[in-house]
């Protein structure tokens, strides 16, 4: 199968682009990681690149690579590993997680009904205020 662009890709596998710029590029890659039994459940970093910089974390620009890191941590007294969670709690916390590899952030408004507040609040499924927020960012 051949994608537009792809032989750009290929040869530039590390220029960073803009929202704005075509084409836009980017990579989410999930792993497992023992964040520690007092750590979170997951956590993303988003990526730039600059011939300067090399790689880092950054939540204010456009990026290149994003990162989520599912914690393998097995200790059951605390419980903070992935296996630990019921299933509708895993699947919030990887939704959450991944609306952070796309750019969201956690609402300003604590009392806003989102897939992106933090912790266990009953939303397992995206809500209107996460399409809202995508729409803004993506357009529909």
């Amino acid at each position: 199968m051949s994608y537009p662009h792809s032989d750009f890709m290929l040869n530039k596998p590390y220029e960073q682009y803009t929202l704005d710029d075509t084409p836009h590029f980017s990579r989410i890659n999930i792993i497992g990681k023992d964040l520690g039994s007092t750590g979170n459940w997951a956590q993303t970093c988003n990526y730039t690149y600059s011939i300067i910089w090399g790689y880092r974390c950054d939540w204010d620009g456009s990026w290149k690579d994003s990162i989520i890191e599912i914690n393998t941590n097995t200790d059951s007294t605390t419980k903070k590993g992935y296996s630990f969670l019921s299933s509708n709690l895993k699947k919030k916390v990887f939704l959450h997680e991944l609306g952070h590899s796309l750019g969201l952030k956690h609402p300003a408004d604590t009392s806003e009904v989102a897939i992106m507040k933090q912790g266990d609040n009953g939303y397992y499924t995206i809500q209107q205020h996460d399409k809202d927020v995508l729409k803004s960012k993506y357009g529909a």
